[in-house]
């Protein structure tokens, strides 16, 4: 585990030490989590895209529920679209008859079918905060089949975790956090949330920003690559300047629409010196990005435009040097187990799938 003292006086240095732990796939997460929350003494608050009706799914609500029995403020907040199997569950009744907080995010109605404005925005956060002290934030959702894949949630204690907790108590709320959500170069650690009922879009202007700015390398790690078009204008910029721009994706994702997308932009991208490999051993979730070992982000928000523009995304900006040495070296060996994508590749692609790459690219600019 990386400890960072962010202060040389040894009075006010204690507040601000850093912790933090990468967790590299959703099992080992899940046990950190869980033990985490066993331990709490006063509060949880969660907030969750996928939050299944399985066997993790449920040992997690029975555990909220006993913590709410002992007296804990326990707040949890689900999607509706992603969460759905909760929805009738009699596990939901026995934790708000026992004091917890559960609500769904954005709920529909029958009728919301046909106003597809209605169904946006999603909530797609995947934050967990114990007793305001420490913080979990990255791509991993509650669901048993998701467990033996590629995902990375950061763990982490330290002043951040302040500014964590009160964007999740806003969202309870329903209330907009305070502005100063300004990045500053002067914090190792800071934490944005896009939030579309505000038009706040922090993490796409940010990684824009900082694309521009690249000049060494640029690591960006998706389980969805649909970049918008400023995007694509940005990353084939930064490879014309000479900069090492590798995207990773997954081979198989569990949408074969993102992934016949992807696809479709990549012969462009690669003409402009922009590397793409795609992961094989199993489904990569990941959200991570590292700039010139200088500026990275690990979180819930994917490089299309569902994550840019339409959903509810949480993301931890690092700039301490050794947590993005760390991600760089988790990235570089996600390489050595990924197939590059090659012009001669994609040179193979039958044209009926060509056109078939081409209609999805369509369709998930409007998912």
């Amino acid at each position: 585990m990386a400890i960072f003292t962010t202060s040389n006086n040894q009075t006010s240095a204690q507040s601000n030490i850093y912790h933090w732990h990468f967790y590299l796939s959703p099992a080992e997460t899940w046990d950190a989590m869980y033990q985490d929350c066993a331990d709490a003494k006063r509060s949880i608050t969660f907030e969750q895209y996928i939050f299944e009706n399985d066997k993790i799914g449920q040992k997690f609500l029975r555990l909220f529920t006993q913590k709410a029995k002992e007296g804990l403020t326990i707040h949890l907040m689900c999607d509706e679209v992603g969460s759905r199997t909760f929805r009738h569950s009699p596990l939901v009744e026995e934790f708000r008859a026992n004091g917890g907080y559960f609500r769904f995010y954005n709920s529909l109605k029958l009728i919301d079918i046909l106003k597809p404005h209605s169904l946006f925005p999603r909530t797609h956060v995947k934050t967990l905060v114990v007793d305001a002290a420490i913080a979990y934030v990255g791509g991993v959702c509650i669901d048993q089949r998701m467990q033996n894949w590629r995902d990375t949630q950061i763990r982490i204690t330290g002043p951040v975790v302040r500014r964590i907790k009160e964007i999740s108590d806003c969202n309870f709320a329903e209330t907009e956090p305070s502005k100063d959500l300004k990045e500053s170069s002067n914090l190792e650690f800071f934490y944005v949330q896009s939030e579309p009922k505000f038009f706040r879009h922090p993490m796409y202007s940010l990684l824009l920003r900082n694309l521009e700015r690249a000049q060494d390398f640029v690591y960006m790690s998706t389980a969805f690559f649909v970049p918008t078009r400023r995007m694509r204008r940005y990353l084939k910029k930064a490879a014309f300047r000479g900069v090492s721009v590798i995207v990773l994706i997954p081979h198989h994702s569990d949408s074969w629409i993102a992934d016949w997308a992807c696809l479709s932009y990549a012969r462009k991208l690669l003409k402009a010196g922009v590397r793409i490999f795609r992961y094989q051993p199993t489904v990569l979730h990941n959200k991570t990005v590292v700039i010139d070992g200088a500026w990275g982000t690990v979180g819930s928000s994917n490089m299309d435009a569902l994550s840019c523009f339409h959903n509810r995304e949480s993301n931890l900006i690092v700039r301490n040097k050794e947590a993005l040495t760390e991600m760089k070296k988790d990235f570089l060996n996600d390489l050595t187990h990924s197939q590059e994508l090659t012009l001669d590749l994609l040179k193979r692609i039958p044209l009926w799938k060509r056109a078939a790459m081409h209609a999805a690219r369509i369709c998930r600019a409007f998912l």
